[in-house]
């Protein structure tokens, strides 16, 4: 297997709850490869022929507005070098989940207006509460997990700088080699666990 199509890999979400359903698997369209991590992160690279992918019709019009998030014009790039990237994440560290203190990690609470049980608001039924690292590029935030995939990318082709597109209202690209990846930045007012200024 290439390194381009390990690294496309690298962007298969594992959760099958996160995956965009219907594009589920690296996708041939209009002379790039895609792969859609959730939807929020995607990464693509020019067709590297030397894969198994096909181009098909199927949800067609998906591919056609992923496709028009890249096309972008007088973008400002700003260089990031991917070992100060890493330092930052090392220093961040993984998201981490606990048990919610809401529903004591039963899924469920009593409402405090009627006294019904009913489904945790706050950790959705799933016992478990997520706390979600991001990191601060510029006036930007972003979830540590994209980072990590643009850093992992980086790493196995050894590119040692990302540039960011900065000049985009609701997502980020960023640039590493001959991949691109698309991120969708997280909402400025949140708190943030690492800088790159």
């Amino acid at each position: 297997m290439s390194k381009i199509i390990g690294s496309i890999s690298i962007f298969t979400n594992k959760d099958k709850n996160e995956r965009v359903i219907g594009m589920e698997e690296p996708y041939l369209y209009e002379g790039y490869l895609y792969n859609i991590y959730d939807s929020s992160c995607v990464v693509r690279v020019k067709d590297p022929v030397d894969h198994s992918y096909i181009s098909d019709d199927k949800n067609i019009e998906r591919k056609k507005v992923v496709a028009g998030y890249y096309s972008r014009k007088e973008n400002i790039f700003m260089p990031i070098p991917v070992s100060a990237l890493n330092l930052v994440l090392e220093k961040v560290g993984p998201d981490v989940s606990t048990s919610c203190d809401t529903c004591d990690g039963e899924g469920e609470h009593d409402c405090p207006h009627c006294g019904q049980t009913m489904k945790c608001d706050d950790c959705d039924g799933d016992c478990v509460k997520t706390v979600v690292k991001r990191v601060k590029i510029g006036d930007k935030l972003f979830k540590a997990e994209y980072l990590r995939l643009i850093t992992s990318v980086c790493d196995l082709n050894n590119i040692d700088t990302v540039s960011m597109i900065i000049n985009l209202d609701y997502s980020s690209a960023f640039k590493a080699g001959e991949f691109e990846f698309l991120v969708c930045k997280s909402n400025s007012n949140m708190s943030y666990d690492g800088e790159i200024k």
